[in-house]
């Protein structure tokens, strides 16, 4: 899904532009245990777990320095916090928690200055 504008928390710390937002399917977690001399699986659901959201897009600011700064304060939100992730459609995903950021393309040193960017997220429940 495309998006003009994503927060965080209620921050638009991305800025406006394209960003995209793909929401993976929730996962159910289970135990498996086998017993010596009896044939067969023992499997123990542990109930749903988390899933998997990753977010790119473009990062734009009107200077390197600047970028450089937004991306030190996005690189801030990898702290094991939950968080509460809202897309520009509206849609809430709550207790989100940011795993991964990195820049995927060398910074564009035009004015403004821009570069490619990616974030893993994980929605815990």
């Amino acid at each position: 899904m495309k998006a003009n504008t994503i927060t965080l928390d209620g921050k638009s710390i991305f800025g406006h532009g394209d960003h995209t937002l793909q929401v993976g399917s929730w996962g159910r977690q289970t135990k498996e245990r086998r017993f010596a001399g009896v044939d067969g699986v023992m499997s123990i659901d542990l109930g749903r777990g988390g899933r998997k959201l990753k977010q790119g897009g473009w990062l734009t600011a009107a200077s390197r320095a600047a970028l450089q700064k937004m991306c030190e304060e996005i690189s801030a939100y990898i702290d094991g916090q939950a968080y509460v992730l809202v897309d520009a459609n509206g849609t809430v995903y709550a207790k989100v928690r940011m795993d991964s950021f990195g820049l995927l393309t060398e910074v564009c040193t035009a004015s403004p200055v821009r570069c490619e960017y990616e974030v893993t997220y994980t929605q815990l429940e």
